[in-house]
């Protein structure tokens, strides 16, 4: 059996994401996902050591997209996603595009992609329940 899954239909940098359309303007989405971390310390990915150095991922800004790292202590997981304008200001695009297992750097598996099905479904009503819903 052939799945969808098993082909690269999408265009630019993130062909696989699972994207997500929010009715409220990015610099909004932004602000309600600054405010859910703040709100919710487990979520902040902790310090790491990396080749000798103490690490810490930062949400940033790269380029068009806003870059976000939430941990999920329970599962040890990093996830990670990304923001955009939309086509109309008044919309933003969400896309979830990667999960780590335990805290680091490397190892980065992609949404859609390197994943199991059963994995994909996981990660995305992880994704789903405790960010998307609360930043609507």
């Amino acid at each position: 059996m052939i799945s969808c899954k098993d082909f690269n239909f999408g265009a630019g940098s993130f062909p696989y994401a699972e994207t997500y359309t929010i009715n409220s303007p990015e610099e909004k989405v932004i602000d309600r996902i600054n405010t859910l971390k703040e709100d919710n310390a487990d979520c902040v990915v902790p310090k790491f050591q990396w080749e000798g150095k103490e690490i810490e991922l930062f949400d940033e800004r790269k380029s068009h997209w806003y870059y976000f790292y939430f941990y999920l202590k329970d599962k040890n997981q990093i996830i990670m996603f990304w923001t955009k304008e939309a086509v109309d200001p008044n919309l933003t695009t969400v896309a979830l595009i990667g999960v780590r297992d335990g805290v680091g750097l490397g190892n980065w598996r992609t949404i859609n992609k390197d994943l199991t099905e059963e994995e994909d479904i996981e990660i995305k009503k992880i994704f789903e329940d405790r960010i998307l819903s609360k930043i609507k």
